[in-house]
């Protein structure tokens, strides 16, 4: 959700946000394609290896490896309550809708934007960061080839050195 959030920041507050990296999210105009439902229900799941599957491509089992390894350093990793997870499920179902009106002024957004996302996004479909990155006027759109959901782990040797740049 967190891109969802950046979005609405830029657009509710623009005096505050000066740059902004949008990565593996949708737009909030109503014309993003839904989150497919297999995917959907396995990022929910309490099967680890079924979350797993949707933000990292099978060709991508060493960035997996290596980002398990990092969460599981965490106490408490994916154990959000399930009503808080529930809540979170509308409020993305919503913004994808169209119904926040916060996500309807998109292109009101006039900052320097940066949208990346991997082209095997099991979570947002190629389709709607192309979408996004259009809606934002003057928007780079980075891609990385055979990334995931989670391409920012998986191409993070190249993906932050650009965020870097861009920030700079």
């Amino acid at each position: 959700m967190g891109g969802m959030i950046a979005q609405a920041l830029a657009v509710l507050h623009p005096a505050q946000v000066s740059r902004l990296v949008l990565a593996a999210t949708q737009a909030g105009t109503g014309t993003a394609l839904p989150v497919p439902a297999a995917a959907a229900a396995a990022v929910v799941s309490s099967n680890p290896a079924a979350v797993l599957s949707v933000l990292f491509p099978p060709s991508a089992a060493a960035a997996q490896q290596a980002y398990v390894v990092g969460i599981l350093r965490y106490p408490g990793f994916y154990q959000a309550p399930s009503a808080v997870v529930a809540k979170q499920a509308v409020a993305v179902g919503q913004w994808i809708a169209g119904n926040d009106p916060a996500g309807r002024q998109l292109g009101a957004v006039r900052i320097p934007t940066l949208v990346a996302d991997g082209t095997l996004d099991a979570l947002d479909p190629l389709a709607n960061t192309r979408q996004l990155a259009a809606r934002v006027p003057g928007a780079r759109l980075l891609l990385y080839p055979g990334a995931g959901h989670a391409f920012l782990f998986q191409d993070s040797a190249s993906f932050l050195p650009a965020v870097a740049r861009f920030l700079s």
